[in-house]
């Protein structure tokens, strides 16, 4: 479906939390709705408290002001093999998987200008995470934690009201996306 729109939908998710099903399924379809016109939205009333939301780009602030050598203590791992602690400026590289080898060489020359940190679930079966030293920046790791909890809990309730909005059953997405395999990304972009 074509569109017109110029600017990315809002949509409201509060309904989910008003105590009913039919709450679930209004914000379900909502988001479904805009899926298939937009492909993405901006979602507002998702549960995170604003709160938590400012403390979150606080503690990212604070990470990113720490020296390099502090950040270093706590480095993503070279195998590739897990996306959890830090990637400095320049580590990561722009790929795009349908381009010819010699188009992917001549891409991955441009130097991502961006630093990150990536944190998981703490407790995953596979993949651990890696952190600064807590007198470096006490409380940084706790609260990094919480807030990976907090997303998570989202996550899933965004996939519920997906999965009702698309008439299956409530927990038909989640059960598939329990284990929790996703990362937590703070990232700071310097000036240039």
């Amino acid at each position: 479906m074509a569109t017109t729109q110029k600017s990315v939908p809002i949509v409201d998710f509060s309904p989910f939390f008003d105590g009913t099903t039919e709450g679930k399924i209004k914000a379900g379809k909502a988001m479904v709705k805009v899926m298939n016109e937009f492909g993405f939205m901006y979602v507002i009333n998702h549960g995170i408290p604003k709160e938590e939301q400012d403390k979150a780009f606080a503690w990212s602030k604070k990470f990113f002001e720490m020296t390099e050598e502090q950040k270093m203590k706590c480095p993503m791992p070279e195998d590739g093999a897990h996306e959890r602690g830090y990637s400095p400026i320049g580590k990561e590289k722009v790929m795009e998987s349908d381009l010819t080898e010699e188009q992917t060489k001549e891409l991955r020359q441009v130097v991502d200008i961006k630093e990150s940190f990536d944190v998981g679930d703490e407790n995953h079966k596979t993949w651990c995470n890696f952190w600064p030293d807590e007198q470096d920046i006490p409380g940084f790791k706790e609260f990094a934690l919480h807030y990976y909890d907090l997303c998570t809990k989202t996550s899933w309730n965004f996939l519920q009201a997906i999965a009702l909005g698309l008439g299956l059953e409530e927990d038909y997405l989640v059960k598939n996306h329990s284990d929790k395999e996703s990362v937590l990304r703070f990232l700071h972009y310097p000036s240039t």
